[in-house]
């Protein structure tokens, strides 16, 4: 029994000093895309709107995600061609030139932006269980 009203008094002064705590950005991030995605203002999010806050959030990161694959490859692409060589690769994307026969899909010694975001894509959803 004390040793029940211990830990019960332990999570109640955790809850109550965390709430005291200014709260990250993290937190305040968090705080408005719940706010974003509760359409009706309920303090709960429904499954269709859990939904639609997972899409929108999958939208940005795939953006987010290739903005950062275009500003690698314009840094690989030493010539600037538009196209990045097994020189290049070697270079800048040592990841990618191990895997460059498999990703030269055309075979014509190049990587388009193309062909990345294609391997990248089939690599993903070979990874999903």
């Amino acid at each position: 029994m004390k040793y029940s009203s211990i830990i019960v008094a332990t999570l109640m002064a955790t809850v109550s000093f965390g709430s005291m705590a200014a709260p990250t950005d993290h937190q305040q991030h968090s705080k408005q895309r719940f706010e974003q995605a509760d359409k009706d203002k309920n303090g709960q999010l429904s499954l269709a709107e859990f939904e639609g806050m997972k899409a929108q959030w999958n939208t940005e990161r795939q953006s987010k995600r290739a903005e950062h694959i275009k500003a690698k490859f314009q840094k690989a692409d030493g010539n600037r061609d538009g196209k990045i060589s097994l020189a290049e690769a070697q270079a800048d994307l040592p990841r990618v030139a191990k895997r460059f026969a498999q990703i030269d899909q055309n075979r014509d010694g190049q990587l388009s932006t193309n062909e990345l975001q294609q391997y990248r894509q089939g690599m993903k959803e070979k990874h999903r269980f």
